[in-house]
Parts: structure tokens; C-alpha cells; sequence
């Protein structure tokens, strides 16, 4: 009996030491080679330190966003008065959008009757105090949502996401009506806001204010497109509204965007790390997440290897003192896949980084690091407990940034174009005519890193336009590159160009065919 003790005590004492050793041995190979990873990056001149990366904060008086955040209950009530608004930039065909303003009655989206002008004007009469009120803080030097960059994701208190996308929404029905109603001066003025509640989001580094500021984005570029559509407006109107589109760098400002999200990425990791407490909450939401699904995640990428009681109580101490860095590790290359991906794809072009591009040996050194991110053994799943989540980070956001930042491009030699005429009596020739008097240089196109594209029509007007996602030039053609899908906005085109307005009969034809709703 004495023997057989001995021989279970020996065993349990070499299995404590091997696990022992296991967990010393993963733990030193994660911390090394995380640090490894950030000493090789930060000699390149990478930037992890949040505080570093984080935007000052303004004095309060000095803040667009307070005063907005104020308004927010007036600016909802409003927009429920408004949610029959005329459809923004709706196409009547391909590369044909729809002037709002001149319509004398619409069909909203989703509804099957008319509304016109009439009912929307005493609610709009009603808030011209709050527009006033959102004009002044617009004016403003300074914009800060108040997101604690120092609290990271793990506290992570967003601020109200609806505020500054009803702002855009409200201040787009304004502009419409205004234009209706001939009121022009009111119209440029609150077209001009919304340009400016665009720009002012630029010291925003967080991605998910960015995408709303994206969202704001569509408001301002639908809206000016409509206002360009009053052929009444003078120099210097032109010379303001493009005045206020110049600095709408959201292909910039995304990329400073995911440069500090993967610093507090990382940081969240060290809290985790260091708090069981932490680690603990951080798990439940993603039971929590899995439990709403009913399973739905099942044995995919992104579910949990284990749960319940093991989960809390032997998974996770185990992952704190053996793979935490690895786990941080894995996520910080996924991030820097995508960030070397973004920049060159800023730097060069959309084609630069097609999905053909993209997968030639060395085209993205941080892709091999990743292994077969989909397809994690049982092992990888325990070690990378919150790598493994499905990563919402991807080529569309920035494909989809580079088409907005191309299309602020198209805005500003619109304006550009008119103006031109104004002083000439006649369209530019070409774009080089632009520089530097009306342009400050040449339009690119993120698509293909090219100018973009502008010819003379037959009709007296002119096509401009950009390549498209795919980077060919097909000269000008909006047919749907792919004809299953309703023709919905510029990029839905073999080329995305700067639509020309369709006729009123256009318009009718197209409202009665359910076209463009």
C-alpha cells in the first residue's frame, strides 16, 4: 500500500511539474515573441501609446459636440415628424439621380402612398429655432464626443451614436425644403452645416465614429449634389461650399482610427491579463452573446472551446498565465495585416489591393503569421480565447472609405466646374483648366490612383467620373456591373459617375415603375 502512495504521490508530483513547466514554457514563448513583434514595429515608428494617440480635449465652450448632445431629445422629436422625407439622390436610371427638391410629390421609402411638401413644412417652420441653435454650434472650433480612450474597451462608455446621424438627417430635410420653397440662401446655409458636421469629426480616432461620421457622410455628398443641381449660385456661394469639402480626409482619419483601435486592442489584452475579475465579465458577454444566438456560432471561427464552470475557473486562470500574449499577439498581426493593407491601398490605390493582388507571395508580410485563421484546431481555439472572435475589421471598410473619399473628390471639381463656368461662360475643356484657380490640384481617384475622368458630352454638359471598384475604365459607363442588383448608388456602375439629373418625366416614370425606392 505504502509502495502504490508512493507511486501516485511521484506521478501527481511529475504531472504538477510538467503542467508547471507547460505553462512557463507557453507563458515566456508568448512573451517574448509579443514583445519581440511591438520592439520590431515600434523601430519602424509604429505608434502604440493610447495617450500619444489620443485627441486633446477642448475646452467645453469650444465643443460642437456638447451643444449637439443637448439638443438630442429636440432633434429626435423632429425627426419623427420627418420620416417621409423625399428620397436623397435616388436614381430614376443608370447614372440619372433624382432632384428631390423639384418634386411635387413622392412615394417614401417602404410606403405605398404619396406625401408632398406641404406636410413636412409646419414641423420644419416649427424647429427653425433649433436650426439656428445647430448652425452656431457647427460654427464651433472644436469637436470631442467624450469617449475615454484611457478606460479602453474594457469600460468602454460610447456616447450617443444617434446624435450626430439625426443631426445629418434632420439638416438634409431642412436643405431639401429650403430649395423647394426658393429659399436659397437658407439652403446654402444648412448645406454647408452638414459639410461641416462632417469635417468637424476628424479628431475622432475610434472606428465605430467614424463609420456614423461615414453615415453623415452620404447626408452631405446627397444633398450637395442636389444643391448643385440651383443653377442660381454665385462665386462666391460655390467658393464656400467647396471651401468647406476640402478638408474631408476620411480615408486619413479611418486610418488613425484603426492605428488607435489596435492600441487599445492591445491594452485591453493587459487588462485582461492582470484582472480575473475583468477577464471574468469579459467572458460572460460572450456566453451572454452565444446563449442570444440559441448556438448559432456553433463549433465555428469565433465560438468558445469551453464554458461554465471549467470556462471561469481553469480556462481562463490558464490562459492569463500561459497564452495571454500569444492571444494578444495573434490579434495585433490581424491588425497589422489590415492597417498595411489600408495603406497601401491609401497611398496607391483600391486595384492596388484587389483580391487578385492581394494574394501573391509577399504582398502582405503579416498574412502568414495568421496561419488558417478560419480554420483553428482545438488547441489554437483555447489559446486564442478572444482572437478567435470573428474580426468585423476588413477590406470593405477600407474599400468603401477609399469610394467616399473618391466621391468628396468628384464634389469638390463639380463645384470646381461650375465655377469655371460662372467665370468663362463655358465648360472646362479638361480638368487641367481647373488648377490652380478653381482647384487646388488634380481630382484622384482612389479606385486606380489616377485623375479622375472628365470628358465633354455632345449634349452640352459633361461626364465625371471615377474607374469603379474593379480599377478598369470603361468610359463613363454606369450599367450595373452586376445585373441582379438594383442600381442604388454610383458604385453599383462598371464606372461610378457624378449622376446627371433626370428630367421631372424621368423622375414621375420612375416612381410609378417603383424605380428608385
Amino acid at each position: 500500500m505504502r509502495r502504490w502512495r508512493k507511486k501516485v504521490k511521484v506521478f501527481l508530483g511529475s504531472a504538477t511539474l510538467l503542467v508547471l513547466t507547460f505553462v512557463l514554457v507557453e507563458h515566456i514563448r508568448g512573451w517574448w515573441a509579443l514583445g519581440h513583434r511591438l520592439k520590431l514595429l515600434k523601430a519602424e515608428g509604429e505608434e502604440f501609446s493610447i495617450d500619444h494617440l489620443a485627441p486633446q480635449r477642448p475646452p467645453p465652450d469650444q465643443n460642437a459636440y456638447l451643444v449637439l448632445e443637448r439638443l438630442t431629445n429636440q432633434i429626435s422629436a423632429l425627426l419623427t415628424n420627418l420620416d417621409d422625407v423625399p428620397p436623397s439622390l435616388h436614381f430614376a436610371a443608370l447614372g440619372k439621380g433624382i432632384v428631390a427638391w423639384r418634386l411635387k410629390e413622392w412615394i417614401p421609402l417602404g410606403r405605398k402612398t404619396t406625401n408632398d411638401w406641404s406636410r413636412m413644412g409646419p414641423a420644419l417652420a416649427d424647429a427653425s429655432n433649433l436650426f439656428d441653435r445647430i448652425h452656431l454650434a457647427l460654427q464651433k472650433p472644436a469637436y470631442d464626443s467624450g469617449f475615454d480612450y484611457d478606460k479602453g474597451f474594457q469600460q468602454m462608455y460610447l456616447p450617443s451614436l444617434s446624435t450626430v446621424k439625426q443631426t445629418a438627417q434632420v439638416l438634409s430635410a431642412e436643405t431639401l425644403f429650403e430649395m423647394n420653397q426658393g429659399h436659397f440662401e437658407a439652403a446654402h446655409e444648412r448645406v454647408e452645416d452638414l459639410v461641416k458636421l462632417v469635417r468637424g469629426q476628424t479628431p475622432e480616432p475610434l472606428l465605430i465614429l467614424q463609420l456614423m461620421r461615414q453615415a453623415c457622410f452620404s447626408f452631405a455628398f446627397n444633398d450637395t449634389w442636389e444643391a448643385l443641381q440651383v443653377p442660381i449660385w454665385s462665386e462666391a456661394q460655390l467658393a464656400s461650399l467647396q471651401s468647406a469639402w476640402e478638408d474631408c480626409q476620411l480615408a486619413r482619419d479611418l486610418a488613425a482610427s484603426m492605428v488607435m483601435e489596435r492600441a487599445l486592442n492591445l491594452d485591453y489584452y493587459q487588462q485582461l491579463k492582470h484582472s480575473h475579475a475583468k477577464l471574468s465579465a469579459a467572458l460572460q458577454v460572450r456566453e451572454a452573446v452565444e446563449e442570444m444566438t440559441d448556438g448559432g456560432f456553433g463549433q465555428a471561427f469565433g465560438s468558445l472551446p469551453t464554458h461554465g464552470f471549467f470556462l471561469h475557473w481553469v480556462h481562463a486562470p490558464l490562459w492569463q498565465l500561459a497564452w495571454a500574449d500569444q492571444d494578444a499577439l495573434f490579434a495585433l498581426n490581424r491588425w497589422q495585416s489590415v492597417i498595411f493593407l489600408e495603406r497601401k491601398a491609401r497611398s496607391n490605390s483600391w486595384a492596388a489591393v484587389s483580391s487578385q493582388a492581394r494574394t501573391e507571395p509577399g504582398e502582405n508580410p503579416f498574412l502568414p503569421m495568421l496561419g488558417h485563421v478560419g480554420q483553428l484546431g482545438f488547441y489554437d481555439k483555447l489559446r486564442f480565447l478572444f482572437a478567435n472572435e470573428t474580426f468585423s475589421v476588413n477590406d470593405i471598410v477600407t474599400r468603401r472609405t477609399l469610394e467616399l473619399q473618391t466621391q468628396q473628390q468628384m464634389v469638390l471639381t463639380a463645384i470646381a466646374i461650375g465655377r469655371y463656368r460662372l467665370a468663362h461662360g463655358t465648360l472646362p475643356p479638361d480638368l487641367s483648366s481647373l488648377v490652380p484657380t478653381f482647384l487646388k490640384t488634380l481630382p484622384r481617384d482612389c479606385m486606380d490612383g489616377n485623375v479622375l475622368r472628365y470628358e465633354l458630352s455632345q449634349a452640352g454638359s459633361f461626364v465625371l467620373y471615377s474607374v469603379g471598384d474593379d480599377g478598369r475604365d470603361n468610359g463613363g459607363d454606369p450599367t450595373a456591373s452586376d445585373p441582379k442588383k438594383n442600381y442604388m448608388r454610383i458604385w453599383d456602375g462598371r464606372d461610378a459617375i457624378w449622376p446627371a439629373p433626370a428630367t421631372d418625366e424621368e423622375a414621375a416614370s420612375a416612381f410609378k415603375s417603383n424605380i428608385g425606392q
